[in-house]
């Protein structure tokens, strides 16, 4: 990526961690809402399995911010 002016570039690796993290963010955030609109309506093993798949979703959006915060750490951008 190349941005002209004062701006620094960013890091084509960071940028591409962040959109990681835009993903995992959005999957999380439909897991979550889609948990929420079926409260009640379903039985209780299709429930927990939402629950997994909304704790799973969670755990990505936490393992894919950690590889910024290490990315950040070890290039130092």
């Amino acid at each position: 990526m190349h941005i002209s002016g004062s701006i620094t570039p960013a890091c084509e690796e960071k940028v591409r961690l962040l959109r990681r993290c835009a993903v995992a963010e959005a999957k999380c955030g439909y897991a979550i809402q889609n948990l929420t609109w079926r409260i009640g309506t379903l039985r209780a093993p299709n429930y927990a399995e939402l629950q997994d798949l909304a704790e799973a979703a969670k755990k990505l959006v936490e393992d894919a911010w950690e590889a910024v915060e290490r990315h950040t750490s070890e290039h130092g951008c």
